[in-house]
């Protein structure tokens, strides 16, 4: 069933016909959806990327900055979940982890063996540079709004109007953009470097997406093709004839959408069965993600399986 298909079946359900009640039920739909979409990792959500790595030719555009060993992924990645080379599986760690046992791991030569998380951000760059913000005359006054981090950690949160004509506005030197957004303009906001434009707000957007990053411990040879498995955004479900990109999620869809009608109108003890309803069908849905799909759950210990005849992970007795 399409966005509009579902929210005028729930709407003559619970008896609102009004336009704004058709619009505050496709509005809680896509939540739902969102919801639905974060709440496990559906076989629907999870995707491959890979990326040829290079030590050279780097600019302000690219993604891969060979200098902190860093990827930025693009905006479509929500989560990160392995990540491998043509050649060997890549052991995921904790910067907890280098800090107390190995620092050494960070100044590591030789192929990368492991990876660790980074924060998220809208964009970084290989070293700490000057950056400018320019915009067009007609959104002279328009309000940018950044969160800068440099190479030393500092981070800074800086608010100016956009200047007249195609000016520039007040260049700082940073090594990481944690943040950058602004009001609907009438033309594009983009930020650059001295030679490259990395980073651009169109007239209607008003932030910039957030990327994932991932952090190797080793040097990657020039032409090394990095593999990542991750779970995704959620695909768009805003326009009429969307669907949901998650197959069978549509019955719990229906039933928290009409919960979520029922409390706008403060029928909160038909809303309760309407939320048990959905939970149900939630549960019903994992079992059939599970049992109705070809799958494999196996429990591996972190250290491998060791001894094969210490089955629980203890040293042998000794007498």
């Amino acid at each position: 069933m399409t966005l509009s298909e579902q929210a005028a079946f729930i709407c003559e359900k619970v008896s609102q016909s009004e336009a704004e009640d058709l619009a505050a039920c496709k509005g809680f739909l896509r939540r739902r959806f969102e919801m639905l979409w974060h709440d496990q990792l559906w076989k629907d959500a999870v995707v491959e990327y890979q990326q040829t790595l290079s030590s050279t030719g780097y600019d302000a555009t690219a993604t891969w900055l060979p200098t902190k060993q860093v990827l930025l992924l693009p905006h479509a990645i929500a989560r990160v979940l392995a990540v491998r080379t043509g050649e060997r599986q890549l052991r995921v760690q904790s910067p907890q982890f280098y800090y107390r046992i190995d620092f050494n791991a960070f100044s590591q030569t030789g192929a990368a063996v492991e990876w660790m998380h980074q924060a998220a951000c809208a964009w970084e760059l290989d070293t700490s540079r000057l950056i400018t913000i320019s915009g067009q005359e007609a959104d002279a006054g328009a309000v940018v709004t950044t969160r800068l981090a440099t190479d030393d950690g500092e981070v800074t949160t800086t608010s100016w109007a956009l200047p007249q004509g195609l000016g520039t506005g007040p260049s700082s030197v940073i090594g990481r953009i944690d943040a950058f957004t602004k009001a609907a303009t009438s033309a594009a906001v983009s930020m650059a470097d001295a030679s490259d434009t990395f980073l651009a707000l169109s007239a209607s957007a008003t932030s910039a997406p957030r990327r994932c990053r991932i952090r190797l411990i080793g040097t990657p040879a020039d032409g090394t093709v990095l593999r990542v498995l991750a779970k995704a955004n959620p695909p768009a479900f805003t326009n009429d004839n969307d669907e949901p990109a998650l197959a069978g999620v549509e019955n719990c869809l229906l039933a928290f959408a009409q919960a979520d009608m029922l409390q706008r109108e403060r029928q909160y003890g038909k809303a309760q069965l309407c939320q048990q309803e959905g939970q149900a069908l939630l549960d019903q849905l994992k079992r059939e993600e599970v049992v109705q799909q070809a799958h494999n759950q196996r429990i591996i210990p972190e250290d491998g399986y060791g001894d094969p005849y210490d089955l629980w992970g203890h040293s042998p007795l000794t007498f």
